[in-house]
């Protein structure tokens, strides 16, 4: 009778730490795929960033080459 029970202990024992192991093996996936979900967005965010500056920059540039239009027009023809 007493081996019984040790070998019933075991074998919940060995099937619990397989269960646990399989859990933690699909935490680490569920983990790894979301942090390379986070990375994925700032990358993106990185990007859009940059675009805007870059509108930002060309926006700047475009309104300085409209008054020197501007200027020169005036000063040409009035």
């Amino acid at each position: 009778m007493p081996f019984k029970v040790i070998s019933i202990l075991v074998i919940q024992t060995k099937l619990y730490c397989e269960f646990e192991v399989v859990g933690f093996l699909c935490l680490n996936r569920i983990l790894s795929h979301i942090i390379a979900k986070i990375k994925h967005m700032f990358e993106i965010a990185k990007f859009v960033v940059s675009a805007v500056k870059f509108c930002m920059w060309n926006i700047d540039n475009n309104s300085k080459r409209v008054n020197d239009i501007k200027r020169f027009v005036t000063n040409e023809f009035i």
